[in-house]
């Protein structure tokens, strides 16, 4: 808004967003939104931390490959973790995984539960764990394969060495039934790597290579009556371990997504119709995606994209991608995407999909090499009755993401930073006037005891000037058992205004913490001001 005297301001009112490498510098854009989250509508909140699940390390600190939260039927559950040799099993009396003794082979494993138990394939071994615990190798010759899912009452696996281009199906809800003149080749498979994936969504089961995603359908009563059609003969997943698949009602009807990664990026599978549509989700961060570090979002190690995992947080909307960052050698960022934003965007009501990252430059390093969700209680206990939560497993340990009350990670400060550009005053007609702003004002809940920071960056970094709001400004609380007079205000919306003097056309707003913020933290909007220097 731009008065008489010179004076302009410019609003900002629409945090919600995700990062955007796809557009001009003269758009309203985030370039990085780091350990926020925007579950909350036309709101930036602040993570929560994470803890540990167990103190001592297991399998001397080995890398963790897979992890899964096993129910059975009668209510048992139990937590597994899988590592370089062994399966471990967390014990909930001592808050430790237990090591099972199962000589498993190297390699990152498939787990799933077919007819009430808990299968694990690797390539090398196909184990079972019945509800009593007891782990035993599959009989009846199952095909070495190193991944599988479930589909018309039969386990559907694949990944068999020197036939990567076959799937298998076992008997009805039996794992020891294998019948190899039942394999299934798919064609699309010849000239390339073979099978990536194999996951469901709605009444499909979908088939991935490196190159291609095929839908199939299998009937009941005939194991060799299957249905098929190609949903891309272009692109398809790196890996069985980056696919997740979320529901959403809408109306009378089940809407079913599957978000996984290609060697292009992320994708995102939408069952809305009569046939699963494809869309690319990557165009917000493709610039990182392609391995460039852009406007301080990381760059991605595009050769591990072999190694990228993924899980659905149900408490925030989010899907999370472990990823690993140029210059490192296994996982340690979490990059997310926003899946309402990516729902609009396929029913063609959104302009593109939200994303951000999460990650602790305090940590030196963030779990990611393998995502799973589990039912915990409010301490972390796995519990049948628990929330699902997001655990992440790496270098013998599991952690729990975002823990309620938690704003810490492992006992280091959690940072946040979100950067927004495109501020110029061009709905005003003075995009390529110098203005001198003076203040932000900065719409965030009152929480107490901690400070933000407001940079405002002209034109690049040409200059750049900071305000430093105080959150204890204006509180007032009660003391003991009174009131005192006063009106507790904490947690509630309240505008601080911070002062600087910064020259430039084009401006950059980055609000950050460096991490003294603990507490349940907003911003639902802010503003800058100041004069239009030929118009005074």
């Amino acid at each position: 808004m731009l008065e008489r005297d010179g004076l302009l301001t410019l609003v900002e009112e629409n945090t919600y967003d995700g990062v955007r490498q796809s557009a001009s510098e003269g758009i309203r854009r985030y370039s990085l939104l780091r350990n926020l989250n925007v579950f909350n509508r036309e709101a930036l909140t602040k993570e929560h931390g994470i803890r540990r699940l167990h103190a001592a390390d297991f399998g001397s600190s080995a890398d963790v490959l897979g992890g899964y939260d096993a129910h059975y039927q009668g209510g048992t559950q139990v937590v597994v973790a899988v590592n370089t040799g062994d399966v471990f099993e967390y014990n909930t009396s001592t808050r430790a995984f237990d090591a099972k003794s199962q000589s498993l082979a190297n390699a990152r494993p498939d787990l799933f539960m077919f007819a009430n138990k808990l299968l694990l394939l690797n390539g090398t071994q196909f184990r079972s764990r019945t509800s009593a615990g007891t782990w035993t190798a599959v009989s009846g010759s199952p095909p070495a394969a190193k991944f599988g899912t479930v589909h018309a009452g039969r386990a559907l696996v694949a990944g068999v060495s020197g036939s990567e281009h076959l799937f298998y199906p076992s008997g009805v809800r039996d794992e020891t039934d294998w019948d190899t003149s039942l394999a299934v080749i798919v064609d699309s498979a010849e000239g390339t790597s073979g099978l990536t994936n194999l996951g469901r969504l709605g009444p499909y089961m979908i088939v991935q290579t490196p190159s291609s995603t095929h839908a199939y359908q299998l009937s009941t009563d005939n194991p060799r009556d299957w249905d098929n059609f190609d949903i891309s003969t272009q692109v398809g997943a790196t890996v069985h371990t980056a696919w997740v698949e979320v529901e959403r009602a809408k109306g009378n009807e089940m809407r079913s997504y599957a978000f996984f990664w290609g060697y292009g990026g992320p994708y995102m599978l939408a069952h809305t119709g009569s046939k699963p549509a494809l869309l690319g989700l990557m165009d917000p961060i493709m610039r990182s995606v392609r391995g460039t570090e852009y406007q301080d979002f990381p760059a991605l190690d595009v050769s591990r994209y072999g190694s990228v995992s993924a899980a659905y947080e149900e408490e925030t909307g989010r899907v999370l991608f472990g990823v690993t960052k140029q210059g490192d050698a296994e996982n340690n960022l979490i990059l997310w995407v926003d899946v309402e934003s990516a729902v609009a965007f396929a029913d063609g009501q959104g302009e593109y999909p939200f994303w951000g990252l999460r990650d602790n430059v305090n940590l030196g390093y963030f779990p990611s090499d393998v995502l799973f969700t589990a039912q915990v209680d409010s301490t972390g206990l796995p519990s049948a009755t628990g929330q699902r939560r997001v655990l992440a497993g790496r270098n013998g340990v599991v952690f729990e993401l975002h823990v309620p009350g938690l704003y810490e990670d492992h006992g280091e400060p959690l940072p946040f930073e979100a950067v927004r550009a495109g501020y110029d005053g061009a709905e005003d007609g003075v995009r390529s006037f110098i203005k001198s702003m003076r203040h932000a004002r900065v719409r965030a809940t009152q929480i107490g005891g901690g400070e933000l920071y407001v940079d405002l960056i002209a034109d690049g970094g040409q200059n750049t000037g900071t305000a430093t709001l105080d959150l204890d400004a204006g509180l007032t609380t009660w003391g003991g058992s009174t009131w005192g007079g006063g009106r507790w205000n904490a947690g509630e919306f309240r505008t601080i205004r911070g002062d600087f003097g910064v020259n430039g056309e084009r401006f950059a707003v980055r609000l950050y913490d460096e991490g003294n913020i603990e507490g349940e933290f907003q911003i639902d909007g802010w503003e800058i001001d100041g004069y239009v220097e030929d118009r005074r």
